[in-house]
């Protein structure tokens, strides 16, 4: 079981409750059911927390019929997923009895911080995995994905804490994918780079495209006057569009000019 499918879990089932409590008729049993379901879920969850250092730990493993094992590489992609999941949940006090938006800031807030001091390179982006305390990080290859997640997961903290670093945070990533990942020939973001910025994956993933595309129209939202934010947002959607989806069958991956992978080019295996 992976600790971010427990996350996106609970955000599913709080915008489902969230649609309840606007007054669409819902049987007393089955309101019951998504509210026990939600504080259930959530248990889990906490228990692939590290409550020392902060972040998730990636999925358990079934052992046998009664026990399971633990994975504790702490991967970035999964626990920024968790974080803007988490940041976007309103009924907190559902979660367990006693727990409140500055419980939860209090873990989210940690977890970030986890990643900040321990995976975010200088002069790079953010690395794509490493051990439970950090004190091994991946630091040979980095992600457009995991950079671009980075990227929404600290506005989407800044949505819920009001601390304003964390658009700093997400500024910096979004000038680091647009100067280090961009294909100034064809356009679109390369999928990954080394840590001396040449491309080693040049396939490019419409889940990157997406993900550049979303940082780029949310920045925008919070500083209207940075037009390069719109500029970017614009011309990346309309590659994806042109590039990635024809007759309505939309490719998962594409070479550097576009032209639909035959493969997929995989990266590093996850998991």
């Amino acid at each position: 079981k992976l600790a971010r499918d427990q996350a996106l879990a609970l955000l599913a089932i709080d915008k489902l409750l969230t649609f309840f409590d606007h007054g669409y008729f819902v049987e007393s049993s089955t309101y019951s059911y998504y509210n026990t379901s939600f504080s259930n879920i959530w248990s889990f969850l906490t228990s692939l927390y590290d409550t020392t250092n902060g972040g998730w730990y990636t999925k358990t493993t079934p052992v046998n019929e009664s026990t399971f094992s633990i994975d504790t590489t702490k991967r970035t992609a999964d626990n920024m997923i968790i974080i803007s999941s988490l940041s976007q949940i309103s009924h907190i006090t559902w979660l367990q009895e006693g727990f409140s938006k500055d419980a939860l800031e209090t873990i989210l807030t940690k977890s970030m911080d986890f990643f900040l001091n321990h995976f975010l390179i200088s002069n790079h982006g953010i690395a794509s995995y490493g051990s439970a305390d950090g004190s091994f990080v991946s630091d040979y290859a980095f992600f457009a994905k995991e950079n671009a997640l980075f990227g929404l997961a600290n506005l989407d903290l800044y949505q819920f804490t009001s601390n304003q670093s964390y658009v700093n945070y997400a500024k910096n990533i979004w000038t680091y994918l647009k100067k280090t990942f961009w294909d100034g020939s064809f356009g679109g973001l390369y999928m990954g780079i080394t840590s001396l910025g040449d491309p080693f994956i040049t396939s490019k993933s419409i889940e990157d495209q997406i993900f550049y595309t979303l940082l780029s129209l949310r920045l925008f939202s919070l500083n209207p006057t940075q037009t390069t934010y719109l500029d970017d947002y614009l011309r990346t959607a309309v590659l994806v569009y042109h590039n990635f989806i024809q007759s309505f069958n939309v490719a998962s991956s594409t070479d550097p000019k576009f032209n639909p992978s035959l493969e997929f080019y995989a990266r590093p295996a996850a998991y």
